[in-house]
């Protein structure tokens, strides 16, 4: 076993008890491109999401104002 130093103090245990024998030319199983990506869409999709959410509070709260 042994440790790879991660950013902000984090550690990851990486072991060769996940490698499965005959495999050795699939890894890695999920590349950095791949990573990458889903990180971004992930942050970009939460930041749309809160968006449209907080606009579409922003309606309500706008209509309930004018019907007062």
């Amino acid at each position: 076993m042994k440790y790879i130093g991660m950013p902000l103090g984090m550690w990851l245990l990486y072991t060769k008890a996940w490698i499965i024998p005959g495999t050795e030319d699939l890894r890695p199983y999920i590349t950095a491109k791949d990573k990458k990506q889903k990180w971004i869409m992930g942050t970009v999709g939460m930041a749309l999401i809160a968006a449209v959410l907080s606009g579409i509070m922003a309606m309500i709260r706008c209509m309930s104002l004018h019907k007062s």
